[in-house]
């Protein structure tokens, strides 16, 4: 049998969008579907990403509109530090009602249902230089390697003698560099010290 469930996104400058998936919509299998778009960020409000990550993803409605359904979730905000308001529908008769078992942050929600599962990694706030952001340990990588994380741009200044140690770009990221390190001490490598020496 197929646990129906509906997820409503709210963000700020963006009108809400309702997201229908068929099935394993129980705690653990939202967990894990919103877990997926955490791990596989793209561009777009925390909706767009959900509906790339998650291909059984169809836009809908409203919770309400779907009276087959067993769950609905909303989540306000984007990414791990979003607030995530977990409901299961309660029938009586012809009747039904929302009942709360969960309210919290995505990460929290997360660690609720999935911190058993192998392969997990939990999503911790790490504070850069000139904001926060979170991350687990593949996107705390992801974002080390990218084409313009800390590690791009101090391979190429330092492949080009353009900057270097005491230059205000150069310090920040560094500090970007250290603050992921220490969080995820597993991403640690020889080259990343070298920078951090």
């Amino acid at each position: 049998m197929s646990t129906r469930g509906t997820y409503r996104f709210r963000q700020r400058y963006l009108p809400d969008v309702t997201i229908y998936i068929h099935h394993s919509n129980y705690p653990k299998g939202a967990a894990g579907w919103l877990y997926l778009m955490l791990e596989h960020p793209s561009k777009g409000g925390a909706a767009t990403q959900f509906i790339r990550a998650v291909p059984e993803a169809e836009i809908t409605t409203s919770h309400e509109d779907h009276g087959d359904a067993d769950y609905c979730y909303d989540i306000e905000g984007a990414g791990a530090g979003a607030m995530v308001t977990a409901y299961k529908w309660d029938r009586d008769g012809e009747n039904r009602k929302k009942v709360c078992f969960f309210a919290g942050t995505l990460a929290a929600f997360a660690d609720e249902y999935l911190s058993d599962e192998e392969g997990y990694s939990r999503f911790r706030l790490v504070r850069l230089q000139y904001s926060e952001r979170w991350f687990n340990a593949k996107t705390a990588a992801d974002y080390l390697n990218e084409q313009f994380g800390p590690l791009h741009h101090l391979k190429v200044w330092r492949e080009h003698g353009s900057m270097g140690p005491g230059a205000a770009n150069w310090d920040g990221q560094v500090t970007c560099l250290k603050a992921v390190v220490e969080e995820f001490p597993e991403l640690m490598t020889e080259e990343i010290g070298e920078f951090l020496q």
